[in-house]
């Protein structure tokens, strides 16, 4: 199991317009009877994968409640049939999907309704990157190095554009080969996600 490290707890906010610009207030409305959220991947783009090219992911989100959980972590078949009321798309550059896959920069916009073309409700904006992990070819197979710059973020803003003020982004400390990642709001950490470790936390 992952251990999770507490570091503070997020303060209600509100999100109506004043925070998250035309569709604050929407974005509530839906989420205001939900225990929790679903995120589902789609099958899209999987033969374009299956050639050896990254495709967009594409994801459809259901409500989500514990009472649906069994195994500690799989979700029942009633939970898979729930009806979707939010989607979100991808929005990269192909070459960067081809050349520079888990580094790239992409734009995840999230609308209403199940199927593309509904209402835009917020955006989250991953910029370019140093994937965590880099794979050093050798004689004999290759050697994988943690990266320790550059790391991977995200951050989200209103569906015109404002930034929220948050950011989820992986961390590096003197555990390099312990993946960490941090969730924080106008720039104070409020809690962090990693592995559980040994060893004083080095692996």
């Amino acid at each position: 199991m992952t251990a999770v490290t507490i570091i503070g707890k997020p303060e209600q906010q509100a999100m109506g317009n004043e925070t998250m610009g035309n569709g604050g207030s929407r974005l509530r409305e839906l989420l205001d009877d939900k225990q929790g959220l679903l995120v589902k991947q789609t099958m899209r783009g999987c033969l374009q994968e299956c050639m050896g090219c990254e495709a967009k992911s594409e994801f459809k989100i259901g409500p989500m409640e514990h009472s649906w959980i069994f195994d500690e972590y799989k979700a029942s078949e009633m939970a898979m049939n729930q009806p979707e009321f939010l989607y979100a798309l991808e929005e990269s550059s192909c070459l960067c999907r081809l050349c520079w896959r888990d580094g790239r920069p992409f734009n995840m916009e999230v609308s209403e309704g199940s199927e593309k073309g509904g209402p835009m409700l917020l955006q989250f904006i991953k910029p370019c990157s140093f994937p965590l992990n880099m794979s050093i070819p050798t004689k004999d197979g290759s050697i994988d190095c943690p990266c320790c710059c550059f790391l991977p973020k995200l951050s989200t803003s209103s569906a015109d554009g404002t930034p929220l003020e948050n950011e989820s982004a992986y961390i590096c400390d003197i555990n390099i080969a312990v993946p960490k990642l941090q969730y924080s709001e106008k720039g104070q950490p409020i809690y962090t996600l990693k592995p559980e470790t040994c060893c004083g936390g080095c692996c």
